[in-house]
């Protein structure tokens, strides 16, 4: 309803100039990642969705005509299923708690370095480091040690150690050129 309301009140498609309106359909990466992809909750939300891209396809028809507008749809990833699917069917794996890392590390690291906050934030896989230690390359070196040590952990990169990585050069260039 807002696409349609955004159609019409910008009056998109009614010059000649060259309209762009892009739409993020972003419910379903959250649904399924918080439910897993054989999900009722995510059958749902596409089911939802596709009711909602099916009043856009009108709208557009209505108010540009059906043979004058283009429609992209992409996606930003696929998924696997949810861990505990998995654990279901005896797949191997299991679920990545952030919340028990970053808890564990912080505890190692003060028994190693001394009692003060070493971690400011962990947002899945990125470790943000607090004002006092982040330039501290022996608390940096301590934790990728810890987090490669982890089971299912393949790797730990820290932005200013990228030059000494073992792994495939094309990768190495992908994550330093994926750091502002």
């Amino acid at each position: 309803k807002i696409a349609l309301a955004c159609l019409n009140g910008e009056e998109l498609g009614n010059s000649d100039e060259t309209d762009f309106l892009t739409i993020s359909y972003s419910s379903t990466d959250y649904v399924g990642h918080q439910f897993g992809i054989r999900s009722k909750e995510l059958e749902d939300t596409y089911i939802r969705m596709d009711g909602e891209i099916a009043q856009l396809l009108n709208g557009l028809d209505e108010s540009v005509g059906r043979d004058n507008y283009t429609l992209f749809l992409t996606a930003d990833h696929a998924a696997g299923d949810h861990p505990k699917y998995s654990e279901m069917m005896k797949l191997p794996g299991r679920e990545f708690s952030s919340n028990t890392i970053k808890s564990n590390l912080e505890s190692q690291l003060k028994a190693e370095f001394g009692e003060k906050k070493y971690i400011s934030h962990m947002d899945m896989s990125q470790i943000y480091l607090t004002d006092v230690t982040q330039g501290d390359a022996a608390v940096v070196d301590y934790i990728l040690k810890y987090l490669r040590a982890l089971d299912g952990v393949q790797s730990a990169f820290h932005r200013n150690k990228l030059d000494s990585l073992l792994v495939p050069d094309e990768i190495a260039s992908l994550l330093s050129k994926s750091i502002h």
